[in-house]
């Protein structure tokens, strides 16, 4: 069991119902921290554990997606970049990448998350 994570306007929260974290027995978790876990420029402490480059904690999503413009000729970019960060993922999940809005970019990863970003 894992801190149910989601995405909010202002990055990531997690719920507190009567007291108590909300807790998750799926991946969603696991898959958003593996998007936009904050490992900016890859310096993470945690990495410094990892000998095997998939087991390292990139976020190139995050990266990608704060620092190119959020329009239809990158949806390719942006899905390749997810794709990478759940290469740790036995099977990774079908990955979706769609522009709902202007600068909003949405990431629906298999059934388990859907992550709606940009500005």
């Amino acid at each position: 069991m894992d801190v149910k994570l989601f995405q909010t306007l202002d990055d990531g929260d997690i719920e507190v119902i009567t007291g108590e974290i909300q807790m998750t027995a799926g991946y969603d978790t696991a898959i958003y921290l593996s998007l936009y876990g904050g490992n900016m420029g890859g310096t993470w402490w945690g990495d410094t554990f990892g000998k095997v480059e998939n087991q390292k904690t990139p976020s190139e999503t995050q990266a990608l997606t704060g620092s190119i413009p959020l329009i239809p000729a990158n949806l390719l970019r942006i899905r390749d970049a997810v794709k990478r960060d759940i290469a740790w993922m036995d099977k990774a999940p079908d990955v979706g990448v769609s522009m709902p809005a202007v600068n909003k970019v949405q990431i629906t990863v298999g059934t388990e998350i859907t992550i709606l970003g940009g500005t």
